[in-house]
């Protein structure tokens, strides 16, 4: 499914924290490659595990199973 054609919260397998790219490891957007700053914060994709600038996370589309403890609202996926 495209999840970011979609204006719904899909479910979709999505990564658990412990399978994230660490933060200390990801000095730029692992989409554009911009270096992430004080402007550009880090987004992990919740079905990847890549960390991304909110420019190339922008969509809040994926609702995750409830073992994530984030209730229904939607979540960051990549491009």
């Amino acid at each position: 499914p495209d999840v970011l054609s979609s204006s719904k919260p899909m479910v979709l397998e999505a990564k658990s924290p412990e399978h994230w790219v660490a933060n200390e490891l990801a000095k730029k957007c692992m989409a554009c490659g911009k270096a992430f700053n004080l402007i550009r914060r880090r987004h992990h994709c919740r079905v990847c595990g890549c960390v991304c600038c909110d420019v190339c996370a922008p969509r809040k589309t994926l609702a995750l199973p409830e073992r994530f403890g984030c209730g229904s609202q939607p979540q960051r996926v990549c491009q």
